[in-house]
């Protein structure tokens, strides 16, 4: 009875070793569930993140469905790349913290905590996708936190600084960049802020 019970233990933990090596993972922790119109058609529809809390890189799987007339929901995307693992380089190196998840006036933005700064991206449903239409990133150097401003549907950027020993902004350098395409939020990479164009190359912000 008790190498079989021994036999039962090494079969289940050699499944969960197994299945990690397969790439399953383990999205039990739902740690964002937030409801809104996001494709205009009356209805709340659904965004779900659940964190893996067993892989030491810390994983999400982001979820969105759209609500039926029913009541019920249809899964229309689903991504474990579209938002930062919260330790990207593993064993809680470096902690990157998803600090907030909303939607408003139809928009899905997702804001994201650094150590020495935070990045916000605001995605919009048209043209059959989810489109990055607004970026905001800070990030705090020694003296002075660097700023930058891009609202992707009219190209417009802004760069400024923002100095500790005083009050308000440096001088703000504005600039235009048309974007044919916008970039996917299946094709978006947080971390680098780079995203892939139709001609299969990355490309920055």
């Amino acid at each position: 009875m008790l190498k079989t019970a021994h036999y039962f233990i090494f079969f289940f933990l050699l499944t969960i070793s197994a299945g990690k090596a397969l790439g399953q993972n383990d999205f039990t922790q739902a740690i964002f569930h937030v409801k809104g119109d996001l494709n205009k058609d009356g209805r709340n529809d659904l965004v779900i993140v659940k964190a893996d809390t067993v892989d030491k890189h810390h994983q999400y799987l982001l979820e969105i469905f759209f609500a039926n007339y029913d009541g019920k929901y249809t899964c229309v995307f689903r991504s474990q790349n579209a938002i930062m693992p919260r330790f990207p380089k593993g064993d809680q190196q470096s902690e990157l913290l998803l600090e907030q998840l909303k939607i408003t006036n139809g928009i899905l933005i997702f804001t994201n905590q650094r150590i020495r700064g935070n990045m916000t991206h605001k995605f919009r449903y048209q043209n059959g996708n989810f489109e990055l239409i607004g970026y905001t990133e800070r990030n705090a150097g020694t003296a002075r936190t660097d700023c930058k401003d891009i609202n992707l549907s009219t190209g417009r950027k802004v760069v400024w600084q923002e100095p500790y020993d005083r009050d308000g902004k440096t001088s703000q350098m504005i600039s235009f960049k048309k974007y044919k395409v916008l970039p996917k939020l299946q094709d978006f990479d947080p971390l680098t802020s780079s995203y892939l164009t139709i001609h299969g190359t990355r490309v920055e912000l």
